[in-house]
Order: C-alpha cells, then sequence, then structure tokens
C-alpha cells in the first residue's frame, strides 16, 4: 500500500501519542529515521506497533512555563507520523522509520500513562500560486545554494515529476540550519507558497556569504515510497 494512500490517513482513529522533540522539526511529506532509547518512549512505541502505527512529533516549548508538572510545554502544532518500518535492536533500543503525513493542531489530554497522548485536528495548507513556476524558483536556488556551500548532495534528486512543491518545500525547509524554534515558525505557516518564500530568502542570503552554512543533514529525507 503505498504511504499516501486515502485509506490510511481514513485510518487515523484522531488521537495519538505524542513523540516530545527538543532539537528537531518534523514536516508533513518528509521521512525521518529515530532511534528510541528512553524508557517512556520504548513503551510508547512498543505500544504504537501493536496498534495503528500513528504518532505525533512535536517540539517542546522551552519559551513556554509548563502546567503540566514534571512535561514541558509544547507548541501546540506538529506532525501526524506513520511508522512504516522498525526494527528492535539487541540492546533494547527500537529504530523506527517515520513518513510526515499532515500538519495537526494539538488537544493534549489528561493521561495517566508514561508518555503524553492528545487529540488532533489536520491542518490542511493553502496551494496558492502556481506549481511549476515556484517548483522551479526553489530548486533552481537550492541548487546554487548546493554548489556555493560545497555541499556534496545532488538537488536533481528533487526534480523529479513525481515530486510537488509542497514536498520540495518541506524536504529543504528541513534541512537549511536555523534555530529549531525558526523551522516551527515555518511549520505553523499556513500558505505553502508563503514557506517557500521564507526558504528561498534564507537561501539567497547564505549564497552571497563568503562561508555558508551547512545543511542539518547529508541525505535528503525522501519518504521511500512517496510516488
Amino acid at each position: 500500500m503505498k504511504l499516501y494512500e486515502k485509506p490510511l490517513l481514513e485510518s487515523f482513529s484522531g488521537s495519538s501519542p505524542l513523540f516530545v522533540q527538543n532539537d528537531f522539526v518534523m514536516f508533513p511529506k518528509t521521512g525521518h529515521m529515530f532511534t528510541i532509547t528512553d524508557s517512556n518512549d520504548l513503551l510508547m512505541i512498543k505500544k504504537i506497533l501493536d496498534t495503528d502505527q500513528f504518532l505525533t512529533v512535536v517540539l517542546a516549548n522551552n519559551e513556554v512555563k509548563s502546567m503540566a508538572k514534571g512535561y514541558p510545554a509544547l507548541y501546540e502544532v506538529g506532525t501526524l507520523v506513520y511508522i512504516f518500518d522498525s526494527e528492535v535492536k539487541s540492546s533494547g533500543k527500537i529504530i523506527i522509520n517515520v513518513i510526515g503525513l499532515e500538519k495537526v493542531e494539538i488537544n493534549e489530554a489528561m493521561h495517566d500513562l508514561p508518555y503524553r497522548t492528545g487529540a488532533m485536528t489536520i491542518i490542511k495548507d493553502v496551494i496558492s500560486s502556481p506549481e511549476i513556476t515556484e517548483k522551479k524558483r526553489i530548486l533552481d536556488i537550492f541548487s546554487e545554494f548546493l554548489h556555493v556551500s560545497k555541499t556534496d548532495m545532488e538537488a536533481s534528486l528533487l526534480n523529479n515529476p513525481l515530486i510537488n512543491k509542497e514536498m520540495i518545500t518541506n524536504i529543504i525547509a528541513s534541512l537549511i540550519s536555523i534555530p529549531v524554534h525558526e523551522q516551527q515558525k515555518l511549520l505553523e505557516l499556513p500558505d505553502i507558497s508563503l514557506r517557500l518564500n521564507v526558504v528561498c530568502q534564507y537561501l539567497e542570503k547564505e549564497i552571497e556569504k563568503e562561508e555558508p552554512s551547512t545543511l542539518l543533514k547529508e541525505s535528503l529525507p525522501i519518504p521511500p515510497d512517496w510516488n
């Protein structure tokens, strides 16, 4: 079954555990690998793997005082993901590979579990500008950035008709070296074209520098079953 088939999302119950991150923002239509070692997270992942395999990745908001004792405050927007592959290591840790499905608004639930859960409301981003023109723009700028920064990555990997503007924008947004709270702002932008413009502006500024920043990762987080 394709990861983006409609029936997959239709099987989502509307709630999921929360996988809280301190230094990572997950974007829809991108992939990521997590190594799970925390005991509470391990319990959570084992439970998910036995059920529907849905999880919501959310950033901890360290700038706000938490109302829940012993837990960090969270941003209200995260990304619903699906665990499409997992491996239990002999050490007890679990490796999971996830695909970002949709941006969601999080309404955290009261619970007596060793991990946090919440109800999710799917947020659909606005796609307001021409697909082909903007896709070409961000790819051209990204290619120039890779050349100037001497990054060992081929932008041509993204130049595929099956990879749309939303995927390209979110993949590059997840790669650029900006503070995590700034990446969260990118995620929360309601319009794909606006997110694309902000990412392009960042890349253009880096291109003008004598020593442009490098990417956060050396490999593109392209979902293995995106087509």
